[in-house]
C-alpha cells in the first residue's frame, strides 16, 4: 500500500504503531546497493526523526535540481528510510498525542516515579524500550534490566515479555528482512558518538562506515558499553545479517534536545546522508 508516490521518491505504509498509528517509510532510488536508515525509535528522541526527515527532504531538493552527486547516487543506490520508528512516543513528547494515550503513558510512569515524565519517557505506548526488544542477546537484557528494578512496563528500559512483542520492533524486523539491506543506521539522541559493534561483531566494512561516519559528523567511533549492548536494532542487525551497521547518537545534552539545536545537527545529519550515499 503506498499514498504517495513521484518518479523519484515513495512513502509507504508497512504496518502499525500499537497506538493506530501509520507506520511509514520513504523510498528514493533506484540502485543495487541498499542502504536503511531509521530514526526515532525512542520517545524523547523525536528531533531524531525531524532531522531524518529534513535530510531527505533535502536530498529530494537536490534531486529535483539535477544536482551530479544526488542523480548518480540516485541511480547507484536505494535507500530506505523510516524516520518515525515510534510514532506514538513522538507524538506523546511533541503534545500531539490524545488525552487517552496521555494517560495511558501517565499511568505507566506513576509506577516509576524516579523517571521524569514526560521528558524521560523513551518507550512505546505499552511501555515497552523499542531498542531493547530485538532478538540479539534479549534474555540478558531483560535480566540486567529487572536487576535495575525495571520488571513491567516502564518509560525506560522494559524489554518487553518476549523478543519483538511490539508492532514497531516487528514490522520494523520484517520491512527490513524484506528490503535485505547492506548496511543499516539508526539515529538516536544524545552523545555525540558513533557505534558500529555487538559484541565483537564488526563485519567487513564496518571500519570503512565508522570512518565515513566520523569524518561527515566529527563524531569519534567508540565501542558500545557492555551495559548497553543487546537488545537493540543496530545489535539485532549485526547478528542476522553480518552486514555493516552503526548507531549514531546526534547532539549532545538531555533528551529532548531542544529545538534550538535542530539547524546544526540538520546541516550534520544532510552531510552525514551524502556521504554514505
Amino acid at each position: 500500500m503506498f499514498w504517495f508516490r513521484e518518479s523519484f521518491v515513495s512513502i509507504d505504509r508497512y504496518g502499525e504503531s500499537r497506538g493506530g498509528r501509520p507506520l511509514i517509510c520513504v523510498r528514493i532510488g533506484q540502485g543495487e546497493r541498499k542502504i536503511m536508515l531509521t530514526a526515532c525509535h525512542h520517545a524523547n528522541e523525536y528531533l531524531t526523526g525531524l532531522l531524518l526527515w529534513g535530510a531527505l527532504e533535502d536530498y529530494c531538493h537536490r534531486l529535483e535540481k539535477g544536482e551530479f552527486s544526488a542523480c548518480t547516487a540516485f541511480s547507484e543506490t536505494t535507500l530506505l528510510a523510516v524516520p518515525w520508528v515510534n510514532p506514538d512516543g513522538a507524538s506523546l513528547l511533541l503534545g500531539l498525542s490524545p488525552m487517552t494515550d496521555w494517560e495511558k503513558a501517565k499511568s505507566i510512569a506513576t509506577e516509576y516515579p524516579w523517571i521524569p515524565f514526560p521528558e524521560g519517557y523513551k518507550a512505546n505506548l505499552r511501555g515497552v524500550d523499542l531498542n531493547l526488544n530485538y532478538p540479539a542477546s534479549w534474555e540478558r537484557v531483560k535480566r540486567r534490566k529487572a536487576q535495575k528494578g525495571i520488571q513491567s512496563p516502564a518509560p525506560r528500559d522494559f524489554a518487553g515479555d518476549v523478543p519483538l512483542s511490539e508492532p514497531e520492533s516487528d514490522c520494523l524486523a520484517r520491512l527490513t528482512e524484506e528490503f535485505d539491506p547492506h548496511l543499516a543506521l539508526a539515529l538516536h539522541s544524545q552523545g555525540e558518538e558513533i557505534y558500529v559493534n555487538y559484541k565483537n561483531l564488526m563485519p567487513p566494512g564496518s571500519q570503512g562506515l565508522a570512518q565515513t561516519l566520523s569524518h561527515a559528523l566529527g563524531y569519534p567511533v567508540v565501542r558500545t558499553p557492555e551495559e548497553a549492548d543487546g537488545g537493540g536494532y543496530k545489535d539485532w542487525f549485526l547478528e542476522k545479517f553480518h552486514r555493516p551497521a552503526a548507531t549514531v547518537d546526534l547532539g549532545l545534552g538531555e533528551n529532548p534536545l531542544p529545538l534550538s539545536t535542530f539547524p546544526q545537527l540538520l546541516e550534520k545529519t544532510c552531510r552525514l546522508l551524502k556521504e554514505i550515499m
